[in-house]
C-alpha cells in the first residue's frame, strides 16, 4: 500500500508530468533529485514529489538565465492522454491525502490554535481533508455532469460535492473514473480540464510535500 507522501509512478508517467525525456529523468535520480524503487513485478517506479521538486528547481535555474543545465525535453504530450492519466491516479490520490491527514505526524504539523478535530472522533490535519474533497468534488461532478447516476451517495456542502461514506467513496470514485473516460470531449474541452485538474493535481502534491 502507498504510504503517505510516498507515491511512485512509472516511467511514462514520470515523462508526461515533467514533460521532460528519459534521460533528463535518469540524470535527475543520478544526481539524487529523485528517489526510486523497484516493485514487485522488477519495474523501476519514480516518486512523484520528488518529480515535482526536481522540474521546478530546473525550471526557476532557467529563469536564473543559467546556461548550464542541460534539458532534453519530449515530443509534445498528448494532452487526452496526459488527462486520462490524472483522472486515473484521482482515487489513489484521494486515499493518499486522507491517510496523510490522520497519521501522527501531520496532525502536529498544523499552526498553533488551529481546530483540527472537526467532526471526528480522531484528530486530523484538516487542510488535507479539504484538498482531498477538492479532489474528490471534481472527479464527482464531473462524472455527474458525463450522465452518472452518484445514487444519492455523495454529499454536498453549501451545494458543492465534498465526499460520501468511505464505502460509497470507492464505489462513486470508480464509477466517476469510468464515466468520465467513457466520454468525448473536444480539444478544446479536453484542455480545460487538463488545466483544471493539474492545478488541483499540484496542490496535492506540493501538500503532500510538505508534510514529509
Amino acid at each position: 500500500m502507498i504510504q503517505p507522501g510516498d507515491d511512485f509512478v512509472t516511467l511514462e508517467r514520470a515523462c508526461s508530468l515533467t514533460e521532460r525525456n528519459r534521460r533528463t529523468i535518469a540524470r535527475w535520480v543520478r544526481e539524487g533529485k529523485v528517489s526510486t524503487r523497484i516493485d514487485d513485478d522488477g519495474h523501476k517506479r519514480y516518486r512523484h514529489a520528488d518529480l515535482l521538486n526536481a522540474k521546478q528547481q530546473s525550471e526557476r535555474a532557467r529563469r536564473k538565465g543559467l546556461k548550464n543545465v542541460p534539458e532534453e525535453t519530449t515530443e509534445k504530450v498528448d494532452p487526452r492522454r496526459q488527462l486520462a492519466d490524472l483522472v486515473r491516479e484521482t482515487p489513489e490520490i484521494i486515499l493518499t491525502l486522507r491517510l496523510a491527514a490522520v497519521s501522527e505526524k501531520n496532525r502536529n504539523k498544523v499552526p498553533s490554535g488551529t481546530d483540527t478535530r472537526g467532526h471526528s472522533l480522531v484528530p486530523m490535519n484538516l487542510t488535507m481533508i479539504e484538498q482531498a474533497d477538492k479532489e474528490f468534488g471534481y472527479l464527482v461532478g464531473w462524472g455527474i455532469r458525463t450522465g452518472m447516476d452518484a445514487d444519492g451517495s455523495a454529499y454536498r456542502v453549501n451545494g458543492e460535492i465534498r465526499g460520501t461514506d468511505t464505502k460509497g467513496s470507492v464505489d462513486v470514485l470508480r464509477r466517476s473514473v469510468i464515466h468520465v473516460l467513457a466520454s468525448h470531449y473536444d480539444d478544446e474541452q479536453v484542455q480545460a480540464r487538463l488545466n483544471q485538474l493539474t492545478e488541483i493535481r499540484l496542490q496535492s502534491l506540493r501538500l503532500l510535500a510538505s508534510m514529509t
